[in-house]
């Protein structure tokens, strides 16, 4: 990691594959969730072999507003489900922005389905009180238990590079729990 820039917040650089897994904190140092900012989107095809949990929310967009297959609430309890299932096989949870800013503090939250807030806050996901509230019967084992594996992990990744996600994010996903972590592309090593 090379914090050498000015943005507030700023974490640093990552230079190549062989170093992303360190990403895969379940919070940064600072107490703060990654935004991995990766145009060239190297961080979420490494995801794909690695047994995390994505929400790939540009395609909820699609979804909702532009092909209008399913409904705002049905978006939310597609997220539940995916949140509960990190939860349950201890896997990351990558919220994964892509090119969109996607509403994670209004459209695509709430309180019991997704709580972004909580999402994103070290630790809260795995707290009882948290847990009960997104949980469902479907969600328990035959002897009514729940029990997560591990701590929650999760981490948002955005395609925005790192002079433009405030610009394009500040509205859509609470900033102030996300450290903004560069991966620089090939042509910089």
């Amino acid at each position: 990691v090379y914090p050498h820039c000015s943005h507030e917040g700023y974490i640093g650089d990552l230079l190549g594959l062989n170093t992303i897994q360190v990403c895969n904190l379940t919070f940064l140092p600072d107490g703060k969730v990654p935004l991995i900012l990766d145009h060239e989107r190297k961080y979420s095809r490494f995801n794909e072999y690695q047994g995390v949990v994505p929400l790939l929310m540009k395609g909820y967009i699609v979804k909702v507003y532009v092909k209008k297959s399913i409904t705002k609430e049905e978006a939310r309890e597609e997220m539940r489900q995916k949140l509960v299932s990190a939860l349950k096989f201890g896997s990351l949870l990558q919220i994964d922005m892509a090119d969109a800013a996607p509403d994670l503090i209004k459209d695509f939250c709430g309180a019991d389905t997704f709580p972004t807030d909580i999402v994103l806050t070290p630790g809260a996901m795995d707290e009882e009180k948290n847990l009960e509230k997104i949980l469902r019967p479907e969600d328990y084992d035959e002897f009514q238990n729940f029990t997560p594996r591990g701590p929650f992990q999760v981490v948002v990744t955005s395609d925005f590079s790192l002079e433009e996600y405030a610009e394009f994010l500040a509205d859509s996903i609470p900033l102030d729990k996300l450290s903004p972590v560069r991966i620089l592309p090939q042509s910089s090593r």
